[in-house]
Order: C-alpha cells, then sequence, then structure tokens
C-alpha cells in the first residue's frame, strides 16, 4: 500500500510539472506574441497594430489574415494581430474611405496613421485683391505663403511712364484664435519705365527681395521685411545675375556666368564666394555655410577614375574654406549593370574610395541636409544618399533623378524621375513600419503638377490637369480632392485647409479661397 502511494503521489507530482511546464511554457510564448487559434487549434505569430486617423473616432474594419474581422473606432491600439499581410478599412461618414494592407510583424508594434478627407469641401473664407492687375505670384520654400506682385490700376501717377505696385503676402500657417486670415500689404512703390519685376521669397517666407529692371537695364534689388524696406548696395554690377536665397535666410546668392556672390542682407554687404571658368554645382544650409564641388586631379593615371571635392565656406568668405567629402567616380558601365541587377537597393551601403568606385557618372548637382545628416548626390547616370554619421553611402537610384523636395519631418523626400513620383526613406527612428529605401508612389505624372510635401509628411498633393489629387507616401488611397481654378494652391493639414488663388484679368480682380478639408 505504501508503495502504491509513493508511486501515486510521484504521478501527481509529474503531472503538476508538466502543467506548471507547459503553463510557463504559454506564458513565454503569449510574451513573445504567439497566440492559439481557436478555429484552427494552430499556434500563431502575432503582433500589434495602432490606428489613429485625423478626424478621430473613426470607423476602423480590420480583416485579419486568419479570418477574423475586428471592428473598433480610432484611435485604437488592436494587439493579438497575426504576423503577416492585413487589411485595414477606415471610413467615417462624408469622408474618402482609407484603406491599406498592413504587414505585421512579430513582437512588433506597427503604427498606422490615416488622414481623412473630406468627399465636399467647405468654404471658410473668400478674400478678394479689387483693382489689382496680377503680375506674378511666388510660394516660399516652405510652402506657407502667398506673395502676391501687382500693379494697381486705380492708382495713377502725374509722371509719365509712372506705375503704381503693390506686393502682398498672404500666410496659410496661421494660428487659430490668434490670428485673423488676411492679406497683408507688405510694400507698395512707384516706378517709372520699369521693364520688368519679380519677388524672391526667402525660404521661411520672413522677407523678400524685389528685383527691378529699367529700360536701360539699371537693376536694383529691394529687401522687404516686417513692414520695412531697404535698398541693397548692388546697382553697379553689370551683366545678368540670377537670384536664389541662401537656406539661411538671411543671405541671398547672386550667379552671373563669371562668378558668385553672396549678400549679408542684413548688414548689405556682398562678398565674393567663386570666380566661375564654367558651370559651378553648389549648394548651401540653414547654418550659413557655402558648399561647391571641384574636380581635383587625378593622381593614380587611371583614365577611368575621377575625383572631385565638395568644400565648405562660411557666406560671409574670408578665404578659410574646408574639404567635407570625396567622390571618387567612374563612368563604366559594367558597374552600374551590377547595380540595376541589385533586387534591394537599399540594403547596399559602401564606403567610397579609388579601389570600390560605386559612385558612377558625372556630378549634376548635390543636395546637402544637415538636420538629416546627409547629402544627396545626382550624377548623369545614377543618385546617391550619403550618411555623414557612419560616412556611408546608399544608393538612392541607378538612374539620375531631378526636383528633390524634403518632407517636412526631414526623414524622407520625394524625387521625379522619368515623370515618375518617388520617395525615398532614410531615416525611420527605429518605427519598423517605415522602410528604408525609394518606393515607387505614382507613375506618368503630367507636367506642370506643382507637386508639393503636406504638412503631416505623410501625404503629397498634385495637379493632374485642373484636377487636385492627394495620395499617400506609399503610393496608396489617392484622392481627388477638389478642382482647382488655377494652378496655385497650399494643403496644410495642421489647420485642416486649403488655400487656392485664382485671376480674373478682365476685372483685375484677384481672389484667395480657405476651405476646410477635414
Amino acid at each position: 500500500m505504501k508503495l502504491k502511494h509513493t508511486i501515486k503521489q510521484a504521478l501527481y507530482l509529474l503531472i503538476l510539472m508538466i502543467i506548471l511546464g507547459v503553463g510557463t511554457w504559454l506564458i513565454i510564448m503569449y510574451s513573445k506574441g504567439y497566440r492559439i487559434n481557436p478555429v484552427t487549434n494552430t499556434i500563431t505569430e502575432t503582433g500589434v497594430i495602432s490606428i489613429v486617423s485625423k478626424p478621430s473616432k473613426a470607423q476602423i474594419t480590420l480583416y485579419q489574415n486568419d479570418g477574423e474581422i475586428i471592428k473598433a473606432k480610432t484611435p485604437k491600439t488592436i494587439g493579438s494581430v497575426p504576423v503577416g499581410k492585413n487589411k485595414v478599412e477606415i471610413y467615417k461618414e462624408n469622408y474618402h474611405k482609407w484603406q491599406r494592407e498592413i504587414t505585421v510583424l512579430q513582437e512588433k508594434s506597427t503604427t498606422i496613421f490615416a488622414q481623412l478627407y473630406l468627399k465636399s469641401l467647405i468654404l471658410k473664407n473668400t478674400i478678394e485683391l479689387k483693382n489689382n492687375k496680377l503680375i506674378a505670384i511666388k510660394q516660399n520654400k516652405r510652402n506657407d505663403s502667398f506673395f502676391i506682385l501687382t500693379e494697381l490700376t486705380k492708382k495713377k501717377s502725374d509722371k509719365k511712364n509712372s506705375k503704381t505696385y503693390a506686393i502682398y503676402q498672404y500666410k496659410a500657417n496661421k494660428i487659430p484664435l490668434l490670428e485673423t486670415q488676411e492679406v497683408k500689404q507688405l510694400y507698395e512703390f512707384s516706378g517709372e519705365n520699369i521693364q520688368s519685376l519679380s519677388i524672391y521669397p526667402s525660404p521661411d517666407g520672413s522677407a523678400l527681395i524685389l528685383k527691378t529692371t529699367d529700360n536701360e537695364k539699371n537693376t536694383e534689388y529691394t529687401l522687404i521685411e516686417d513692414n520695412n524696406h531697404k535698398t541693397l548696395k548692388l546697382s553697379d554690377l553689370t551683366g545678368e545675375y540670377k537670384l536664389h536665397w541662401a537656406n539661411d535666410n538671411k543671405f541671398i546668392i547672386l550667379e552671373s556666368p563669371d562668378e558668385i556672390i553672396s549678400v549679408d542682407t542684413e548688414h548689405n554687404i556682398r562678398y565674393l564666394l567663386q570666380k566661375k571658368k564654367g558651370p559651378l554645382i553648389w549648394d548651401t544650409d540653414f547654418q550659413g555655410y557655402f558648399y561647391y564641388l571641384k574636380k581635383e586631379k587625378n593622381e593614380k593615371n587611371d583614365s577611368d577614375l575621377q575625383v572631385y571635392y565638395i568644400y565648405m565656406a562660411p557666406l560671409s568668405y574670408a578665404g578659410d574654406e574646408k574639404k567635407v567629402l570625396t567622390l571618387y567616380t567612374t563612368n563604366s558601365e559594367k558597374y552600374l549593370k551590377y547595380l540595376r541587377q541589385i533586387e534591394n537597393l537599399s540594403e547596399i551601403s559602401f564606403t567610397n574610395s579609388p579601389e570600390n568606385r560605386l559612385l558612377i557618372g558625372k556630378p549634376q548637382w548635390f543636395f546637402i541636409d544637415i538636420i538629416g545628416n546627409g547629402i544627396t548626390i545626382s550624377t548623369d547616370k545614377a543618385a546617391y544618399w550619403y550618411n555623414t554619421e557612419s560616412k556611408q553611402f546608399n544608393v538612392i537610384s541607378t538612374y539620375p533623378i531631378n526636383y528633390l523636395r524634403m518632407a517636412p519631418n526631414n526623414w524622407r523626400f520625394f524625387y521625379i524621375q522619368h515623370n515618375n513620383l518617388y520617395v525615398y526613406n532614410f531615416n525611420n527612428d527605429e518605427d519598423q513600419s517605415i522602410k528604408l529605401g525609394s518606393f515607387l508612389v505614382k507613375s506618368k505624372l503630367e507636367k506642370d503638377n506643382n507637386i508639393q510635401w503636406l504638412s503631416n509628411s505623410e501625404d503629397i498633393a498634385f495637379l493632374q490637369g485642373k484636377e487636385l489629387h492627394v495620395i499617400t507616401r506609399h503610393g496608396d488611397n489617392e484622392i481627388t480632392l477638389t478642382n482647382l481654378p488655377s494652378h496655385y494652391y497650399i494643403v496644410n493639414n495642421k489647420i485642416n485647409s486649403l488655400f487656392t488663388i485664382s485671376n480674373d484679368s478682365s476685372n483685375n480682380k484677384i481672389t484667395i479661397k480657405e476651405f476646410e478639408i477635414q
């Protein structure tokens, strides 16, 4: 009897140990994202989806790949979602439906942000500039203001051939409840025998340069800032100069076929940056530096090797420049053919050296991104991203690109290649749902499409004929937002508004409208 009792106790102990072991194993598996599917009685890997929409309280329908359908409202975090492809639909009455196929990763949280847009936009405000004959409309680089140059048709001067002009600013980034939405006149002036007028807003819209040229080719540059104006000391310059704002919003750059000059607009001082022997590739940053590309002599006696340096110098140039990057390039088609055979270029990182020359072609332009810690370089063969922290190059594209525009969050940029729109992600801030590299967003864009990042850094707007379209950076959820009367628009997600501007030349009237989009 005693032996039977001992065996029975041992058996109970064994069963208890098995239960505890299985329980511990289940807890560990549960913590690692595994779940038991009650339908198939199988163990599946799972992850988490966090869904946010603007506006909120939108209906979520999650179609899981195991057949289960989950409904909820935004914002919502949904756990135990099977790994792999799952479909999410987000809907709110009177708004365009939003949907996407989401790849869920094991033990990872995938964040989804859905920007919803009204099917029928609501007109919030209309402003008319009457008795204004339109000369030019410009938007600043940050894309949050219209600048309008007009001739005032009601104001006549006693002087022959004299006309009166005005410059207005309309901000599309007003602070609700604190700012009234109105057109502000920045400057009014008169001039005789004026042949041409041009305006150049600074990147942040805080200042503006007015360039006037009379019939005798005399050119004057006027800085307009904070309701003040002053003439820059540049009237002695002869020849044609192209004007650019530096990205620090303080200097302007004047470039002729022979030289490049920087002008300190605050102190009215100019500096000779470079004497030119031909076209010069250059850029500026927001910290007040000028960068330029210079071809150097090849010391290795290798006909297939070209050597370039990127130099940096203060915009208030005093001869103190330094080399920031060396580029070793080749024109060999075999390297290009090798790169074009690689399926996922984002996984290729390399250091540039004479022995490892994967930079192919002749440099065409470069873009300095201090905040993003990188330099974009496009040649006549391909395009590259250089990480200034890791000192590594990545291939953006095996074809040349143009029209690069950085997103407001500085994690990505879009570019145009063969009339196709791509987004290149170079930062994901450890968000695994954001894949690095280049992705096709929209093919066969029409010309003159005024493509713009929206302020959420997720959506992109562009024109197709008279239709204003919005598409996500993933290339999905494309909608027609509205029809536009003209080429000029600004979409601001932060304040839920679309701003448009149109001109009625027959009545000398300019109309600005603000629409609610959410």
